[in-house]
């Protein structure tokens, strides 16, 4: 899947915009929906590379972008959603072979509950030590956020919704540091849902 990610700004010589790759599961055929064939991410790669686009940290894509600074043309982030273990053990490993960085957003209770399919925290803090993987928040449950639950008014929503997204903060930073995702705050939706009132 992939997302374009625009921010105008004023001419540059450079470009104004990146495009984003997001990305589940790596080699996991099991799960055709939300996997990606190693096959065809390895082609995906090797066609970024003969190309010439520069693979950048979303977080720094973002910080240029947002200053208005410009990024080079052909400049893409690559992203993973849910902290699955396919990104440690097949995406990983290749994206550390170019010297491309990758951003994790982690839903951080199945990641404390042991899920068998899903990254550990020590898995995280070594990618996280190679200075190529960067985390972020994916709420702490991966729950439909714009759903109020039966009998909850909106302040009760919001209240839980702030909570779910604040404890996967604090987990991430016990886990990983301070430093995840302080600058700039980077989150995606669960599901991709959204509305006004959540934002």
């Amino acid at each position: 899947l992939v997302a374009l990610l625009l921010i105008a700004g004023p001419p540059l010589l450079a470009a104004s915009h990146g495009v984003v790759f997001m990305y589940h599961r790596f080699g996991q055929s099991e799960t055709p929906s939300t996997n990606v064939r190693l096959e065809q991410f390895e082609a995906q790669l090797d066609f970024l590379e003969r190309e010439g686009y520069t693979v950048m940290a979303l977080g720094t894509l973002v910080t240029r972008l947002a200053a208005g600074q410009g990024v080079p043309d052909r400049t893409v982030a690559i992203t993973a959603d849910d902290a699955y273990r396919s990104i440690y053990t097949q995406a990983f490993p290749r994206l550390r072979i170019r010297g491309w960085p990758m951003t994790i957003f982690v839903s951080t209770d199945i990641v404390d509950r042991g899920g068998a399919n899903y990254l550990t925290w020590p898995q995280m803090r070594e990618m996280r030590d190679s200075a190529l993987v960067s985390f972020a928040n994916h709420s702490a449950s991966h729950g439909h956020l714009v759903r109020r639950r039966e009998g909850e008014n909106s302040r009760q929503w919001h209240r839980r919704i702030r909570e779910d997204i604040n404890r996967a903060q604090r987990r991430l930073q016990e886990e990983l540091g301070q430093g995840v995702n302080a600058d700039p705050a980077l989150f995606a939706y669960p599901y991709g849902e959204y509305n006004r009132a959540l934002a």
